[in-house]
């Protein structure tokens, strides 16, 4: 019985080990690896590195964090009109949006 108790003491430390290690902030120079599959959900309308061709809809690569985190509170809370955006944008919290927006910062302005 102890030993069973003992077990489940170590799984339940470990696991908050990790949730906890996920949820640090990073070290600079460090990738954001969940934050960069989250943004690649972006990249079909928005771009990657360059802008899309012929698009009218703003690229990201380069947007400051913060202006990203606010345009997509603007969109969740519906006070940017969009029919896609306001969906998209109620999907995430703000600490996602605030990884998001780091990862974009970081890839630098589109050419």
């Amino acid at each position: 019985m102890t030993s069973l108790i003992a077990r489940r003491a170590s799984r339940a430390a470990l696991t908050l080990t990790l949730v906890l290690g996920s949820a640090m902030a990073l070290a600079d120079g460090e990738i954001d690896y969940q934050a960069k599959a989250w943004a690649s959900a972006c990249v079909t309308c928005h771009g990657a590195a360059q802008p899309v061709p012929g698009s009218v809809v703003a690229p990201l690569a380069g947007m400051p964090a913060a202006d990203l985190v606010s345009k997509m509170t603007a969109f969740a809370e519906g006070n940017t009109p969009g029919s896609l955006m306001e969906q998209v944008a109620r999907g995430y919290d703000r600490e996602t949006l605030e990884r998001i927006g780091r990862w974009y910062e970081k890839q630098g302005k589109a050419q």
